[in-house]
């Protein structure tokens, strides 16, 4: 008797569990921005329409959960932020809004010319629809205004490299010199400036 009571609630846990696989998960998708978009979501093309358009979809826990991606308008790659909230027991909402972006100034204060990245978060113009993979900067030289999306950037220096490939190489000290290089940000006014110096 005791076999079969053990018995019959192992087999109703299991059964318990197999159902819990299978819960609907419930998902929202919010359009902040003043353009409608569409976005890809678990291989499906959405178009979500602007100024807080928002579609829902429920999702079987027992599929694969793949995030939102902006697929149309082509906008810059940080122009849209996307924000999430949720859990994966009962679903996410994810709301997208438009980020607003920054003049930035870059002052290149080493002998040497510089190369500076900063991911996918530099553009030419506020209202540019491609992105700026580097800017040089010459010796002792502050760069033109261009335009950076994200208030919490990581800036990574190169130097032309004489041996290329690659035609940039990355560098953290002086070459001949073995000073260090530092590079400071800071936001002012609503502007970031950049500062590259030379350290010890």
């Amino acid at each position: 008797m005791k076999k079969l009571l053990v018995l019959t609630v192992f087999i109703a846990g299991l059964f318990s569990a197999c159902q819990r696989d299978f819960d609907d998960l419930h998902y929202t998708i919010t359009n902040n921005t003043e353009e409608p978009i569409t976005v890809l979501f678990n291989g499906e093309s959405i178009q979500v329409p602007s100024s807080g358009g928002m579609v829902s979809r429920t999702v079987n826990s027992g599929q694969g959960i793949q995030t939102p991606r902006i697929t149309a308008p082509v906008v810059h790659p940080r122009s849209i932020r996307m924000e999430t909230r949720g859990s994966s027991t009962v679903g996410f909402d994810y709301t997208f809004r438009t980020i607003d972006p920054i003049p930035l100034y870059i002052t290149n204060n080493l002998p040497i010319e510089a190369i500076v990245r900063a991911g996918n978060f530099l553009a030419a113009s506020a209202d540019d629809t491609t992105y700026l993979g580097q800017i040089e900067i010459l010796p002792w030289a502050t760069s033109a205004q261009i335009y950076i999306f994200t208030r919490t950037p990581t800036f990574t220096i190169h130097r032309r490299n004489p041996y290329a490939p690659p035609a940039f190489v990355p560098f953290n000290t002086i070459p001949g010199s073995g000073h260090s290089v530092i590079v400071a940000w800071f936001i002012v006014d609503n502007e970031m400036r950049v500062y590259l110096n030379i350290g010890n």
